[in-house]
């Protein structure tokens, strides 16, 4: 009897990861280095999303990506929970 072959089920479906690194979670260690000093950079990264996020791959430049200089290695975050954050740290020599 194919009159009866009907169900219906409500599945909740969550959004994306969305990993963000906003300006005001960035500082700099002094905040206004010279060039050649030692500098400190700390970026807060966050999972805005409903899922959480897996190898996250952050790079830091002096400049743009396009034009900069990198500073130091890339950084992995192996996870990060939905509402998480986490703070990488990057240590550099300003202006070289």
């Amino acid at each position: 009897d194919e009159s009866n072959n009907l169900a219906l089920y409500t599945l909740a479906v969550l959004p994306f990861a969305d990993v963000a690194v906003a300006s005001a979670g960035l500082t700099l260690l002094p905040s206004q280095p010279a060039p050649g000093a030692p500098q400190q950079v700390q970026a807060v990264v966050r999972n805005l999303g409903a899922q959480a996020a897996h190898d996250i791959v952050l790079c830091l430049f002096e400049g743009s990506a396009e034009t900069g200089v990198a500073v130091g290695n890339d950084q992995v975050v192996a996870e990060l929970a939905a509402g998480a954050e986490t703070t990488l740290t990057w240590n550099w020599t300003f202006g070289l």
